[in-house]
């Protein structure tokens, strides 16, 4: 490219000439306010109002639907532990109860009478001593803790007649 002032010959890309100064790159175009250019504005400044320019439904307009919410269900506060039968048994002598599962939390209750001696051990499936949970002569109503979770079995012996029975807290 040639310098317009000097005449000079200087690189494409240079903005200035190199010896004289003078700006080689076109001003900034003036805005266009008339001719093919300014139309061409008119006409994408139309369309973009136009589309942009809220319509009338034909239809009647309907409230808007308020948003559903679910109605929460009640929650039940959590039900306090009970103390549920696990098993029981009635009678005068000696007897040997079958097997049964607790959790850790459990009791042996029982009711005598008479004049007699009442004893009852809890024993593990393999025959070991677990807790002397009654020993009484004479008449008797009470109740024994346990406090170790697993399957026992009741060796009872009685001379008068008696009514045990076993409960769990859960």
């Amino acid at each position: 490219m040639n310098c317009p002032k000097c005449k000079r010959d200087t690189p494409d890309d240079s903005e200035h000439c190199i010896r004289c100064g003078h700006r080689l790159s076109p001003t900034p175009q003036q805005p266009l306010t008339s001719g093919a250019g300014c139309a061409a504005l008119w006409v994408i400044l139309i369309i973009c109002l136009i589309a942009t320019f809220p319509r009338e439904d034909p239809t009647p307009a309907k409230a808007p639907a308020a948003p559903q919410q679910a109605t929460p269900k009640p929650v039940a506060p959590p039900k306090p532990p009970q103390w549920r039968k696990i098993a029981s048994w009635k009678g005068r002598g000696t007897k040997t109860t079958e097997q049964f599962t607790v959790g850790s939390r459990w009791v042996i209750q029982w009711d005598t009478q008479g004049d007699g001696t009442f004893a009852v051990e809890v024993h593990r499936p393999s025959g070991a001593y677990h807790a002397l949970a009654a020993n009484v002569m004479g008449a008797d109503t009470d109740q024994s803790y346990q406090h170790a979770a697993g399957t026992y079995y009741l060796d009872i012996s009685a001379t008068q007649p008696y009514a045990v029975g076993v409960k769990e807290l859960r």
